[in-house]
């Protein structure tokens, strides 16, 4: 029997979101669902989040819809990943989603704006659980600043889950200001293993008597 699970982002706290000085923009915050049931090699929702360092963003009171990451099937055993990228341009991410888009890499994707910012959310056919962070170009790369995957089954419980996430790789981010006639460099290194943020979910399991033939099926959700 499959249990439905509702997971929705309840806080987050980073410290350092990566931003170098002279950059606008936002952090994205990547949530998957890795091969949660049959048939479904991946589901991903990209949060847009406006994060700044040692300041704890709280989803607790904006509209349900905005903060839900999740409300899928899962059978047997599955893992929750969770990426967070640097400070980046809200075009970016738009700009990437658009290519992938238009040479037929994924499937099922939709680009969401308003509320919180940036919401996606894909399910990935032909095998791939790579994020859509891990399928940009090399010249429009998402900088991750931390990362988790935490596994999970049908034994997960209602409740707060809490999840550390640590820099992947040294990461050393360098933006360009034109300033007097002058280009400036800004430059910070982050190093691997660095903890640098927890994520704070909301789970809710919803037992299931039984499954209806759509929750078999590769689908895409709005939220």
């Amino acid at each position: 029997m499959n249990d439905m699970y509702q997971i929705s982002l309840n806080r987050i706290l980073v410290k350092d979101n990566g931003m170098t000085e002279f950059i606008n923009g936002y952090n994205l915050l990547s949530a998957s669902l890795i091969y949660p049931r049959e048939g479904v090699q991946s589901i991903e929702t990209i949060k847009q989040l406006p994060l700044k360092a040692d300041e704890v963003y709280s989803l607790q009171h904006i509209h349900f819809s905005e903060k839900l990451l999740f409300k899928e099937s899962i059978q047997g055993d599955s893992a929750i990943r969770l990426q967070l990228s640097a400070i980046e341009k809200p075009a970016k991410i738009a700009s990437i989603i658009k290519g992938l888009i238009r040479t037929g890499v994924m499937t099922g994707l939709s680009l969401v704006t308003g509320g919180v910012g940036i919401s996606i959310v894909t399910a990935v056919a032909k095998g791939l659980t790579q994020s859509i962070f891990d399928l940009s170009e090399s010249s429009s790369k998402i900088s991750i600043l931390g990362s988790i995957d935490f596994p999970i089954n049908n034994e997960l419980e209602s409740g707060e889950l809490i999840l550390n996430l640590t820099t992947p790789e040294t990461l050393k981010l360098i933006e360009r200001k034109y300033e007097n006639g002058q280009d400036l460099l800004v430059t910070k290194t982050i190093l691997k293993g660095y903890g640098i943020a927890q994520v704070v979910l909301d789970v809710k399991k919803i037992q299931m008597t039984q499954t209806s033939n759509s929750q078999q099926t590769t689908k895409v959700q709005y939220v």
